[in-house]
């Protein structure tokens, strides 16, 4: 699975030269001609640094010659390293995609997914903000190894080795936010993730050991990845899941929610991006060639569609999705717990039609629109919307009312939460308050609430989901969703739904 292989070269590559050349030499950009051979992908962080790109019109002179002293740290080190491995070429991607031409741009990101996998290994620079910091460093003192001198119960004398733990972050998010974003900027990039998990071996400098990934396993300088079981290593899952599911739809879809849910709490520079940067692990979950729409597939389209946001953010400054993608908002987010269980979802969605616009030449990419022409079933819904309590850093969950009525009330003397567990609406975005109470007097008469519509369009086990929609103009009778309201139907006895009540109707609407 790991024999060193010449693959086909991406488009432009940096010739480093014959081996034995100083490791210092100068370089220069080699626009390939379909020649097999091995070469290598840096991974780094371009940070707030500047450092230096190929454009149009630098573009002759860089497949001159690059000086050494032209290059910043990092991408020097991994020339270094790349040269000791006697491996000529080297992809760096601000050097090897011209950054000024768009065209260029949209061709080279659709071939993301070639241009890792046949990598012969990626060298990631994980623990460099910027370009300037390099690959190489010095472990902390307090991580390397101290010897005691120890005597057992016998009086027998022993060399004991000290030193503290290397925190590791191939864990499957077992490392708080903050120490990842410390220790690793790397791995909080969006674009990072599907390099490391396309590429067939990489090969991180960490801030205090090497550690090192590929489909099979994980190991470290310090040995502690080597007792941990490939489930828990995110590059192992990832591969064989994909080749073990091919044919099992259900864990397929979960599979995606995993990579959506992993993506959404990434860091990204421009909003534009964000189809972009997934788009190369899109082409290669691709199951049974069902048709990718706006982040979403539509084979398991009304599933897809059961993202949550846990805590609501905004959307970005400039459309980037439909309102029923997960990438229309900039949150992280995550998928309905009901769906993990593998549980049939039954659609009460008719999805009529639907078409999304590519902004470039990578279908998969930056999207220009987006609809979906939708028949289902819809009642007019009340919200009242609550300022959160001076003092409080909890925001209470905004309470649907029908009629004028709570819906399903809360329990008296709460004021915050709905009576039974599983019942919620959790909105998109933040919306302005409705009110500032704290309390329900009348279960709802005396609250200040504004009007939506909910769409039933889908049940798993004893929850019954439907869409929380804002209507964008009402003569094309087009909607965009604001959040996901989530009522728990079990527990005995026949509980009234929403859809249930005599304002219930059902017509058909597009989605935007």
């Amino acid at each position: 699975m790991c024999n060193k292989s010449s693959n086909q070269l991406p488009d432009r590559v940096l010739d480093l030269g014959d081996p034995g050349k100083p490791e210092d030499s100068d370089v220069h950009l080699y626009e390939s001609r379909g020649e097999t051979a091995a070469y290598i992908c840096l991974s780094h962080c371009w940070g707030k640094s500047q450092h230096i790109t190929t454009e149009l019109g630098t573009l002759s002179a860089r497949k001159a010659k690059i000086t050494w002293n032209e290059l910043p740290k990092t991408f020097q080190n991994a020339i270094v390293f790349t040269r000791r491995l006697h491996i000529r070429y080297i992809w760096i991607d601000s050097l090897c995609i011209i950054q000024n031409d768009p065209t260029d741009w949209f061709k080279q990101a659709s071939k993301m997914p070639e241009i890792y996998e046949n990598a012969y290994v990626t060298l990631a620079a994980t623990f460099s903000p910027d370009s300037s910091t390099g690959c190489f460093t010095r472990a902390d003192e307090c991580y390397k190894a101290q010897a005691f001198a120890v005597e057992d119960l016998d009086g027998k004398k022993h060399q004991l080795f000290v030193r503290r733990h290397v925190p590791h972050s191939l864990l499957g998010g077992r490392h708080s936010k903050l120490e990842i974003d410390a220790e690793y900027p790397l791995l909080t990039r969006a674009w990072v993730l599907q390099e490391r998990l396309l590429s067939p071996r990489v090969l991180h400098f960490g801030r205090h050991e090497l550690f090192w990934e590929c489909k099979a396993s994980a190991a470290c300088e310090c040995s502690f990845l080597d007792q941990v079981e490939p489930a828990y290593l995110d590059k192992v899952r990832h591969h064989e899941r994909l080749n073990c599911n091919r044919n099992n739809h259900a864990e397929l879809v979960h599979d995606w929610h995993r990579i959506v849910e992993l993506y959404t709490t990434l860091n990204m520079t421009y909003e534009k991006d964000k189809f972009n940067a997934i788009s190369g692990l899109a082409r290669r979950v691709n199951r049974m060639e069902s048709e990718y729409v706006a982040g979403l597939w539509m084979d398991s389209m009304v599933a897809d569609m059961l993202w949550e946001v846990p805590v609501p953010g905004e959307r970005p400054s400039v459309w980037r999705a439909p309102s029923w993608s997960w990438a229309s908002v900039k949150s992280r987010v995550k998928y309905v717990s009901e769906l993990r269980n593998n549980q049939k979802v039954d659609s009460y969605l008719d999805i009529l039609g639907g078409k999304t616009v590519a902004a470039g030449e990578n279908d998969m990419g930056e999207l220009a629109s987006g609809y979906l022409d939708v028949d289902a079933v819809f009642t007019i819904v009340s919200l009242a919307i609550y300022a959160r309590p001076e003092g409080s850093l909890a925001l209470p969950e905004p309470t649907l009312a029908v009629n004028h009525k709570v819906f399903n009330p809360p329990e008296k003397g709460t004021g915050t939460g709905l009576s039974f567990i599983g019942d919620s609406v959790k909105l998109d975005c933040w919306i302005l308050p409705t009110t500032n109470e704290t309390s329900f007097p009348g279960y709802g008469t005396d609250l200040q609430t504004r009007q939506f519509i909910c769409m039933r369009f889908a049940s798993v086990g004893n929850y019954e989901y439907s869409m929380l929609l804002s209507c964008v103009d009402y003569p094309t009778q087009k909607y965009e969703r604001i959040g996901l309201v989530t009522e728990y139907r079990g527990g005995g006895g026949a509980r009234k739904m929403p859809w249930d009540s005599e304002q219930s109707f059902r017509t058909r609407i597009c989605l935007v």
